[in-house]
C-alpha cells in the first residue's frame, strides 16, 4: 500500500534532480539563495520522510549525510549551499561504489547479475574494473562541478551541471558499451 500511495513520488524526485541546475538558474531570478536552499532542503527531507520504506542501510545513511551537508552549507554559505547539491550527489555516489568495491558484490556487478545471473568469473572481474571507472568520473565530476560551483558563474555552472555532466555520463556508459561488446566478441 506504501508504494503505491507514493508511486509517482520515485519518479517526480529524479525529474526534480535531474532539472535541478535549470531550477536553480531560473528560480534565481525569482527567490534568493536562501529561499532556494531552503527549498533544496525541503525536498531532501520530502524524499527521506517519503522513501523511509524502502530505504534500508547505506541508502539511510546517504540521505542524512545529503540533509546534514545541505542544513551545514546554508548555515555558512548559502550560495554555496544551492550550488553543492551536484556535488553531494556526486561523493555520495562515489561512497556507494567505494563501498561496493570494498564489500562486494560491486555496484555494477549487481546490475550485471540483473541481466545474467550466472556471471563467470571474467564478467565479475571485469564488473569490478567498471565499477572503479565509475568510481573514478564520480570524484572528477564532483570535484569539476565543486569548481565550477566556487569559482564560476552561475551560467557555466548551470552548463555544467544541467548539460555537460549529463553528456559525459551518456558518454561514459556508450563508451563502456562498445568496450562491453568487442571484449565479448574477442571471447570463445
Amino acid at each position: 500500500m506504501f508504494r503505491a500511495k507514493h508511486g509517482l513520488a520515485r519518479p517526480l524526485f529524479v525529474v526534480l534532480g535531474l532539472a535541478y541546475p535549470l531550477l536553480v538558474y531560473t528560480g534565481l531570478k525569482v527567490v534568493s539563495y536562501q529561499v532556494l536552499g531552503l527549498g533544496l532542503l525541503g525536498l531532501l527531507l520530502a524524499r527521506a520522510v517519503i522513501s523511509r520504506a524502502t530505504f534500508v542501510g547505506r541508502e539511510q545513511l546517504v540521505m542524512a549525510v545529503s540533509i546534514v551537508c545541505v542544513t551545514g552549507l546554508l548555515v555558512i554559505e548559502p550560495r554555496i549551499a544551492v550550488k553543492a547539491y551536484p556535488v553531494i550527489v556526486n561523493l555520495l555516489l562515489a561512497l556507494v561504489f567505494g563501498y561496493s568495491l570494498l564489500i562486494p558484490p560491486t555496484a555494477i556487478e549487481r546490475l550485471a547479475l540483473l541481466r545474467e545471473p550466472d556471471l563467470d568469473e571474467a564478467g565479475r572481474r571485469y564488473t569490478r574494473k567498471v565499477t572503479w571507472v565509475w568510481l573514478g568520473f564520480f570524484l572528477l565530476n564532483g570535484s569539476i562541478a565543486g569548481m565550477v560551483g566556487v569559482y564560476g558563474s552561475l551560467e557555466l555552472w548551470t552548463l555544467y551541471n544541467g548539460f555537460i555532466a549529463y553528456l559525459l555520463i551518456g558518454l561514459l556508459f556508450g563508451g563502456e558499451f562498445l568496450v562491453r561488446q568487442y571484449i565479448r566478441k574477442r571471447q570463445p
